[in-house]
């Protein structure tokens, strides 16, 4: 059984237009009878009847019965034939007939076949159709209402209640306003609801054409089981089956079979990777998933019947009784049908529409985004628009089985009331012929190949197709596990460095290494804790401390195991850093010369390739003593300084030799602040103030200047504002309400604009690989880059990846415009990838993404037991089972892993240049893949690619 879905999952894959278009002409065949009285035949109508309509005000009238006057002809429906009506007219005071007055038989024709069909039938019998259209009638049926006695005499009260009814002069047309209105509403409400939560998963690239698409097939779905139902009835025409009948009751039909095929519809659009439709096809003992969603809307559908005919068995007798209990079984049928048919188009027809649209290539904001959502929140923050556009940004396709059962009841109830008005007096049998000629076959065949034709240019073509290949192997990954006796409350890391350095939960700062598994305790009085924040240098050996609380900061020498240092710090309110790093402070060129010859005893060494002042390259191996050594270092940190950047717009340098302290002031509260190293300059900041101005701070001979950056952009609201570093190319990205921006950091050019969706505060990162020559002019070029950002409200992780085919992205082209060799940005593709159900995600130095997987398939397990304990063991829910997910950026290809977590996941950390930390709580876990080389020394003023933090 796996291998033939596996086989079927290929063939689709390969084919996924065949998969569109055969299903699509199976089921428009089987609709077609019942689609062309919608559609053909009314632009048919008005070729063979003209468009001239014949109005005539209904006849009404009063009397105690009613005598049913019939005439039979070969054809009663002629000109002349019709004059005996008006005789009749005359010898009687009150006739209710059809119109007899008509310029031509076209007209004739026309007056009876726009007529409904329940009002057709009270006035003709033996009728002949030809190709849907009334063609003939034998006998004709006028009503004479009167007060005395006569033969064939009945009660006038209900057949002049029917007639008004169908002829549209009751006053129950107002209820049957109302009520259509409040159907159509209720459909366009949940419609709208699908597309929110739709554009809100973010799990297709083109929100309205796969809901159009969708819908289609559910219309064709609809009309297919009424026509099956029609043949099982053994019925020549629908229109005798389910008739009489209002709007509401079509309208209904149609809601019921979309609200309990919607849950299909998102379920389909998770089938992103292949091992989801190896779930999709065979995750429910060996049957696809959608047999699961199946047989709970067979068990809401009889829930739903079942009270709907307790109610008619209470509250009605007779005749209504079996009328109404025939209606409720034809509903009921017709609906199971529908279903039934619409999950097999689920599982071709539908595939194929997703397979198609994950492979489209571009995405722009009308297409993938909520549009609704982003042009409600393009006001000010306080008014009732922006507070409705956050809202709908949060819909999300949350349903229970139970309130569905309340308003199926409820949408039947109105059902039955109709059904009571409408219900004819008496049953009669009408006699009926239908024939189709060549030209109904033939604009069928029309129809296919205009279908077929339309199918194949609205879908784009999938190129050479890829090979699909099922593994069976094990996945495993590598992982270093380091437990302690307390939760861990904050994690710091340096990339270039083994070491961690974690607070728990018991007040205790401990000192990590991989290598030792044990950590190492860090002695640190009462006044310190609690830790708001922790920095780590490049070498693992010191570590400053800062409680914002009591105003303290601490240096910590490892290697002396004692704090070297104290510092007090005046702060007006509990500040909030929002970065900080390591940097080693610029020698002047006199001191450098006078350590050079102090050190080499010569001016002629200064040039030599074991100077590491002038040189970009390494120094060569040396043997040096252990006292050589710990000069070298304790030279080192006389020379590294802590920068730490406030949200209250202050900047504190902190000395690693003497603890000194030097403020800076922006002067404005900041919203956001990065560092950026390029190759080029080594330290520099790009903070953001709260009036959304970005400001360059560069730190040129150990002192900062402060830079405005100007950017023509319009601020905005839509998303928290945010600034994030890109960096080694001098880049950074700004948030700009539902659009990124990729700035360059030197001239403020706008690199790259492109549309993102409503974004959880501080969770977009960057990535790309390691930048190279363009082939052209020679400057940086990268061949991907990525931006990943959780989507807000839900467990969805999006990707953005901008790749230019067989090239790469010049960073050059933006910032010169006399460059036209390149290609840049502009040039650039733009692929979309929605990971869902991720907890927690880190990017990595190789340009991928670990992250951990929730599965969503939870079971409930009962337990039976008896006694107060059952009240305990009522319901035990499955322990949830995660996977760990490792995506390459580049192709956007994702592999998933087993992974047995314990406890629940805190933090995820960034852990040397290809691995992450989880923070599991009492534990932390180190996974990567490969070997076990995690940590890569890059000096930062090599021009060797380096994108540590």
């Amino acid at each position: 059984m796996k291998r033939l879905v596996q086989e079927y999952i290929r063939t689709i894959l390969r084919h996924p237009l065949l998969f569109i278009q055969l299903p699509l002409l199976i089921v428009f065949t089987l609709s077609y009878n019942i689609l062309y009285d919608f559609t053909v035949k009314q632009f048919n109508s008005l070729f063979l009847y003209g468009v001239q309509k014949v109005s005539q005000a209904p006849d009404i009238c009063t009397g105690k019965y009613v005598t049913q006057i019939t005439l039979q002809a070969e054809n009663v429906l002629d000109v002349e034939y019709l004059k005996k009506v008006e005789e009749i007219r005359k010898e009687f005071s009150c006739v209710i007939a059809p119109a007899t007055e008509f310029g031509s038989r076209r007209s004739l024709i026309r007056y009876f076949n726009e007529m409904n069909i329940p009002l057709a039938h009270l006035f003709l019998d033996n009728l002949t159709y030809s190709n849907h259209f009334i063609h003939s009638a034998r006998i004709l049926k006028v009503y004479v209402i009167h007060d005395g006695e006569a033969s064939m005499t009945h009660q006038a009260k209900h057949f002049l209640k029917y007639y008004s009814i169908q002829a549209g002069l009751s006053k129950a047309k107002y209820y049957f306003w109302i009520s259509n209105v409040g159907i159509l509403v209720g459909i366009c409400g949940y419609l709208l609801h699908i597309y929110l939560a739709l554009a809100n998963s973010h799990r297709v690239r083109s929100n309205l054409r796969v809901l159009w698409r969708w819908l289609m097939s559910v219309f064709l779905c609809c009309f297919a089981s009424a026509s099956l139902i029609t043949k099982m009835e053994g019925a020549k025409m629908w229109n005798l089956v389910f008739e009489p009948s209002t709007m509401f009751t079509k309208a209904s039909y149609f809601l019921m079979v979309v609200v309990l095929c919607s849950r299909n519809m998102f379920t389909t659009t998770d089938i992103s990777e292949r091992n989801k439709m190896v779930n999709y096809y065979s995750g429910w003992h060996g049957l696809p998933l959608l047999f699961k969603i199946l047989l709970k809307n067979l068990a809401i559908l009889a829930v739903v019947l079942g009270c709907c005919l307790m109610l008619v068995f209470a509250a009605f007798k007779g005749e209504l009784q079996h009328f109404l209990e025939y209606q409720l079984m034809k509903m009921f049928m017709v609906v199971v049908v529908a279903l039934i048919i619409e999950v097999c188009m689920e599982l071709t027809f539908f595939v194929g529409v997703v397979i198609i649209d994950s492979k489209k290539e571009s995405l722009n904001l009308d297409e993938g985004a909520n549009v609704i959502s982003s042009w409600l929140k393009r006001t000010k923050a306080e008014s009732w628009r922006y507070r409705l556009g956050t809202r709908l940004l949060r819909v999300k396709n949350y349903g229970t089985d139970i309130l569905h059962i309340p308003l199926g009841v409820l949408l039947m109830l109105v059902m039955l009331s109709h059904w009571t008005i409408v219900m004819p007096e008496q049953v009669t049998a009408i006699t009926v012929s239908h024939s189709n000629t060549y030209i109904y076959y033939l604009e069928y065949m029309l129809l296919v190949v205009f279908i077929v034709a339309i199918v194949a240019l609205v879908v784009p073509p999938m190129g050479t197709p890829e090979p699909v290949e099922f593994t069976d192997t094990t996945k495993s990954y590598n992982s270093i596990v380091l437990n302690t006796k307390s939760d861990i409350l904050r994690i710091s890391t340096n990339t270039k460095t083994s070491s961690i350095v974690t607070t728990s939960l018991d007040h205790r700062v401990l000192f990590w290494t991989p290598q030792g598994r044990d950590p190492e305790p860090i002695n640190i009085d009462c006044d310190l804790w609690p830790v708001n924040h922790l920095g780590l240098n490049d070498d693992g050996s010191f570590i400053v401390l800062v409680n914002f609380k009591g105003g303290v900061i601490k240096g910590f020498d490892k290697k002396e195991m004692r704090v070297k240092w104290t510092q007090l710090i005046h702060t007006p309110r509990k500040p909030k850093v929002l970065e900080s790093f390591f940097r080693r402070r610029t020698v002047p060129g006199f001191l450098a010369r006078k350590m050079i010859r102090k050190r080499r005893g010569s001016d002629a060494s200064m040039s030599s390739v074991n100077s590491s002042i002038n040189a970009n390259f390494p120094p060569p191996i040396q043997m040096k003593s252990f006292g050589q050594k710990q000069r070298e270092r304790k030279e080192n940190i006389s020379r590294e300084e802590f920068v730490m950047v406030l949200d209250n717009g202050e900047i504190l340098v902190v000395s690693c030799s003497d603890g000194k302290i030097e403020s800076y002031d922006v002067k404005e509260p900041l919203t956001s602040a990065i560092k950026i190293r390029t190759p080029r300059v080594s330290d520099r900041i790009v903070v953001q103030t709260t009036k959304m101005d970005i400001i360059v701070v560069n730190i040129i001979n150990n002192n900062m200047k402060f830079r405005q950056l100007k950017i023509e952009s319009k601020p905005s609201s839509l998303n928290p504002p945010g600034i994030y570093a890109v960096e080694f190319v001098g880049f950074f990205i700004r948030v700009e309400g539902l659009e990124c921006q990729l700035i360059d950091v030197n001239t403020g050019v706008i690199m790259k604009s492109f549309a993102i969706g409503n974004m959880k505060p501080n969770t977009l990162k960057v990535s790309f690989p390691e930048p190279s020559h363009c082939r052209f002019c020679g400057s940086a070029a990268l061949s991907s880059f990525s931006v990943m950002y959780e989507n807000e409200g839900s467990q969805v992780v999006v990707v953005h990846t901008f790749k230019v085919d067989k090239k790469a992205i010049c960073l050059r082209v933006e910032r010169d415009p006399r460059e036209i060799r390149c290609v840049g940005f502009g040039g650039a593709d733009e692929n979309v990838n929605w990971y869902n159900n991720v907890v927690g995600y880190e990017v990595t130095a190789v340009n991928s993404m670990i992250g951990v997987v929730v599965n969503k398939t939870e079971e409930v397990v009962a337990k039976g037991t008896s006694g107060l304990q059952s009240l305990r063991n009522r319901k035990i829910k499955k322990q949830k089972e995660y996977q760990l997910m490792v995506v390459s950026l580049g192709s956007g290809k994702a592999e998933y892993y087993p992974y047995n977590k314990i406890g629940t996941l805190w933090q995820v950390v960034r852990y040397g240049h290809k691995s992450v930390i989880l923070n599991l709580g009492s534990r932390m876990e180190i996974v990567y893949l490969g070997n076990s080389n995690l940590i890569e020394y890059i000096d930062d003023n090599s021009l060797k690619f380096n994108r540590g933090v």
